[in-house]
């Protein structure tokens, strides 16, 4: 049940492209530890529940949203301004 997502991903990339079967094999070292360990964490905090655990997955959970809001930050940022000027006549 772990892998059920990781194999659905790998699923849709081998329907796109073949050579998605090359990517998945090469990604599989690195890919299914993390699926593994997201997971078993996943579980843990299914299973303590309560309160005290739902801080600590909402904590989690704002890693990656706290990333991407300074990824299109630092874009938005390093992005250069044209000003265009054409004349007709």
């Amino acid at each position: 049940m772990l892998t059920l997502g990781f194999l659905l991903v790998g699923g849709t990339f081998i329907l796109f492209a073949l050579e998605g079967l090359m990517c998945l094999i090469m990604a599989l070292p690195l890919g299914l530890p993390l699926a593994l360990l997201g997971g078993l964490f996943g579980r843990s905090v299914a299973m303590r529940g309560g309160p005290q655990m739902r801080g600590a997955a909402l904590g989690a959970l704002m890693i990656p949203v706290t990333t991407a809001i300074d990824h299109m930050q630092a874009k938005s940022a390093t992005e250069p301004t044209y000003v265009i000027t054409t004349a007709h006549g």
